[in-house]
């Protein structure tokens, strides 16, 4: 006896397809920087995630571990294309109220990320239009 089809279920792409449509849909996908990006690699090798072709995973230090899929879509501001520097997320926060405008008060912690700010705003640089 056959199974019947299972629908598929909702991918993170799906759920991003789905933003990104609202924003067009409410005028505001000019103006609105839409940062995607993952924790770090798949679980364990026991569950459905996996890394391949890279070697680790999840609390590993080999590239399966760490190595995740980001992306930045801000289309009055970025033109589409591939950064292949590594960057870190925990500079996004100072890169975004960097982009904002927002001034660095030294009692905030992120001061000591602000190599990694750096790292990123060269990314977003590259890609500006």
């Amino acid at each position: 006896m056959e199974h019947p089809r299972q629908p598929r279920p909702e991918t993170a792409v799906d759920a991003v397809g789905r933003v990104l449509a609202k924003l067009r849909e409410t005028g505001l996908e000019e103006r609105t920087l839409v940062v995607f990006l993952s924790d770090n690699g798949g679980p364990t090798p026991s569950t459905t995630s996996g890394n391949g072709p890279l070697r680790g995973f999840k609390a590993q230090t080999w590239e399966g571990g760490i190595r995740v899929p980001m992306f930045a879509k801000w289309s009055s501001h970025l033109k589409p294309g591939t950064y292949s520097q590594p960057v870190i997320q925990m500079d996004l926060t100072a890169t975004i109220l960097a982009l904002a405008g927002v001034k660095h008060d030294a009692k905030w912690p992120m001061g000591e990320y602000k190599t990694y700010r750096l790292q990123l705003a060269e990314a977003i640089e590259k890609l500006s239009k």
